[in-house]
């Protein structure tokens, strides 16, 4: 039997980086594409990405990405953040089934502030609770793992090459196969474009609650899905022209790029989603 680095190099590796000077958000498409030209560099062992400056609403606030293998420990765990940190937001990162990402765990994002009490009765600053919270999960909690822990940003990654990874994770603007619960979650700008190709016996286009808290953006969907499967806040309007134009390119881009012919794919097929409004909780809590 071959063993490991007979088969793969172990200490393969590759990197890249993009940055927008004018600090605005982007899909995460190009940095991808650029990631892939240097396939041949990685081995497929873990791969993954660290974006900046994404979640803005919640800067202040520190967001937790965790890995976990069961709702157990999902459980315990949040038992204990609940202890030591005000929760401000919780859910689940969306992602999409890939071929090659197999063993999938439950990955959850928090956004957390540590307890005020917790860090006077220890004596320090918030950073070094925060660490020693998450060094604490790590160590004692077996079968979760925090793998990002920092302010208005988060790390992404899984055991595979970081092309797999991000389409894992949903980081382009086209997702071939179908979406699992809070596609588009909180979207506050871009737009999704979900081909809904290749989907298994019986797998649904999209879960629950897709497009829950939407402010901005644009979700397109190929295929009909049952209108339970969305938030409040979210409703199907008509394809214009400009959306025509959008959903050729980016699907001409999606099979250049991943060299799959898409020439079957009707754009008249797909259905688009926004937001009612750009303020979807107004009155839901108080007047505003």
């Amino acid at each position: 039997m071959l063993k490991e680095g007979e088969l793969r190099i172990p200490s393969g590796c590759a990197i890249s980086g993009i940055i927008d000077k004018k600090d605005k958000r982007f899909s995460g498409e190009e940095i991808i594409k650029s990631i892939a030209l240097m396939h041949e560099r990685s081995n497929g062992l873990g791969g993954g990405f660290a974006a900046y400056g994404i979640y803005p609403q919640y800067k202040e606030l520190y967001a937790f990405h965790i890995f976990y293998d069961n709702l157990s420990i999902k459980t315990q765990v949040e038992d204990f953040l609940a202890k030591h940190f005000e929760i401000e937001s919780a859910g689940n990162i969306p992602t999409k089934s890939v071929p090659n990402i197999k063993d999938q765990p439950l990955i959850w994002r928090y956004f957390v502030y540590p307890r005020i009490y917790m860090s006077k009765e220890e004596v320090i600053d918030e950073d070094e609770f925060t660490s020693r919270c998450v060094i604490k999960i790590n160590k004692e909690y077996n079968g979760a793992y925090v793998f990002s822990s920092g302010k208005n940003m988060g790390a992404f990654k899984g055991v595979g090459y970081p092309e797999d990874i991000g389409e894992f994770l949903c980081w382009t603007n086209c997702c071939r196969g179908g979406a699992g619960d809070f596609l588009g979650e909180y979207m506050a700008g871009g737009a999704i474009i979900l081909l809904a190709l290749d989907l298994a016996k019986d797998e649904e286009i999209v879960g629950r609650f897709c497009g829950t808290g939407i402010h901005g953006g644009k979700i397109y969907i190929n295929g009909k899905v049952d209108k339970y499967k969305f938030g409040k806040k979210i409703e199907k309007v008509s394809l214009d022209k400009e959306d025509i134009v959008f959903l050729k390119k980016h699907i001409d881009l999606y099979s250049k790029f991943f060299r799959k012919d898409l020439a079957h794919l009707k754009v008249e097929s797909f259905s688009k989603y926004s937001a009612v409004n750009k303020n979807p909780y107004a009155n839901m809590y108080c007047t505003n």
